[in-house]
């Protein structure tokens, strides 16, 4: 895969840690086939399972957490979901990246990632397709 420069994505369930509990054999480790593809050069996507029962369509933050309890670096996930994802799709030349004359929408938040992923869960501000969404209008969205 890596040769072929092929991009492995996981579509982990929200539910993972939940499904993690029930796995019997003593030395298997949830997603550690991940970190073993990434160990190999393979390129990692991170996805989810949305829309199946159990996974909304804003639980990504969670699939991140699975990468980072398998030891993958903050700045790693980052780029796994915006500009390696551009990149393995065929499109970092239009998004993934914040650069002049590349499209990209923004979510604002109230920390760090890099310091915290749970702070992608409070967001400020969304900026999508050039429409600023204040906070508000993001609850109001969700009612």
């Amino acid at each position: 895969m890596a040769q072929q420069k092929t991009a492995a994505g996981d579509t982990t369930p929200a539910v993972w840690r939940d499904i993690a509990k029930y796995v019997t054999t003593p030395d298997y480790k949830f997603g550690s086939q991940l970190t073993w593809m990434a160990e190999n050069d393979v390129r990692i996507l991170i996805g989810t399972d949305s829309g199946v029962p159990g996974t909304e369509f804003d639980q990504l933050k969670l699939s991140m957490e699975l990468y980072e309890e398998l030891g993958f670096a903050r700045r790693d996930i980052i780029d796994m979901v915006t500009t390696g994802a551009a990149e393995a799709l065929g499109i970092g030349h239009k998004t993934g990246d914040l650069k002049a004359g590349l499209a990209a929408d923004l979510l604002i938040v109230a920390g760090n990632p890099l310091n915290d992923l749970d702070c992608l869960h409070r967001p400020h501000r969304v900026i999508a397709q050039g429409v600023v969404y204040s906070q508000q209008d993001l609850v109001d969205e969700q009612s």
